[in-house]
C-alpha cells in the first residue's frame, strides 16, 4: 500500500501530488499487478484528483497493474464519508488492462462515461453515494453486461450506518443475453 501519515503531509513535501512519483520510483513496482493507494494526506479537504491525473499521464507505466484500490484508509486517517475523491472519466481509456477498480469515499467522485474492455469488477465503499454516480453506473450497465468478463458490481453504503444496526447484503442474479451470469453485490447497513 501507497499511502502517507499525517506528519509525511504536514511538514508540507508530500501529498496527492507526489504520490504517482514515489510510485514509479519504488524499485518493486515493475514487478506489481495490484495497487493499493492509502491516505494521500489531507483526504478530508485534498482530493486525489493529482493521483488519477499522474495515472493517466503515465499509462504506459502503468501497463502493467490489473487492479487498482484508490482511498483504502481507516477511520483514525479519514472517515469514509469524508474522503475526498475525483474524476475517474480519464481512466477508463488510460487504463484498457484494468479489471478491478475499488474506490474509497465518494465525495466529489465521478465516472464520466463509464466504457471498459476489460473490468470484472468495479467496488465502491462510501457514506453516501451521489445521483449523478449512480447514473454513471447505470448508464454504464448496458456495456458492463455486454462484456462477457465483467462479473461484480459492489456499492458499499455506509451512509445509513446511524439508522440500521445490521449488515444486510443482497446479490441480483442477472441473465445476460450470452446465457451467463453476472451478480450484482449492494451492501447496506
Amino acid at each position: 500500500t501507497y499511502t502517507y501519515d499525517y506528519d509525511d503531509y504536514e511538514d508540507g513535501s508530500k501529498g496527492a501530488g507526489t504520490m504517482v512519483a514515489e510510485i514509479l520510483e519504488d524499485p518493486e513496482f515493475a514487478e506489481l499487478t495490484d495497487v493499493v493507494i492509502g491516505d494521500w494526506g489531507n483526504a478530508w479537504e485534498d482530493d486525489c484528483q493529482e493521483i488519477i491525473d499522474g495515472i493517466v499521464e503515465h499509462a504506459d507505466r502503468f501497463s502493467h497493474i490489473d487492479s487498482l484500490f484508490i482511498g483504502d484508509m481507516d477511520y483514525e486517517c479519514c472517515e469514509v464519508s469524508w474522503i475526498m475523491q475525483g474524476d475517474y472519466s480519464r481512466l477508463w481509456a488510460a487504463m484498457p488492462q484494468l479489471r478491478s477498480l475499488t474506490i474509497k469515499g465518494s465525495t466529489d467522485l465521478a465516472l464520466g462515461k463509464i466504457s471498459h474492455e476489460n473490468l470484472e469488477e468495479l467496488t465502491i465503499i462510501c457514506g453516501g453515494l451521489p445521483e449523478d454516480v449512480l447514473m454513471a453506473i447505470q448508464t454504464g450497465f448496458g456495456r458492463f453486461w455486454k462484456n462477457r468478463i465483467f462479473r461484480s458490481l459492489s456499492i458499499w453504503d455506509l451512509q445509513t450506518v446511524r439508522f440500521r444496526t445490521n449488515w444486510q447484503r443482497s446479490y441480483w442474479r442477472v441473465n445476460t443475453s450470452a446465457g451467463s451470469a453476472r451478480w450484482i453485490c449492494l451492501w447496506v447497513l
